[in-house]
């Protein structure tokens, strides 16, 4: 008999108003980083995209939570 355990990893990121959110790993399709600060997403640094097709926007810059999203995957 074959037993898989799910573990679920979560990275933690910030709102633009400064709460914590703790996202799925997994769920993370894609990240985008914003051009300019007049865009829709104000003064978000990073867009998260995830697989239920919402985003989150964070404070992080983009190329800090690919550093984190990739020490957390090696």
């Amino acid at each position: 008999m074959l037993l898989e355990l799910a573990t679920l990893q979560f990275i933690i990121l910030h709102t633009l108003d400064g709460r914590s959110v703790y996202v799925n790993i997994k769920s993370i399709v894609s990240i985008t980083e914003q051009k300019g600060k007049d865009s829709f997403i104000g003064t978000a640094n990073c867009v998260v995209n995830l697989a239920d097709h919402k985003f989150v926007t964070v404070m992080e810059t983009c190329e800090s939570v690919k550093i984190r999203l990739d020490n957390l995957t090696k």
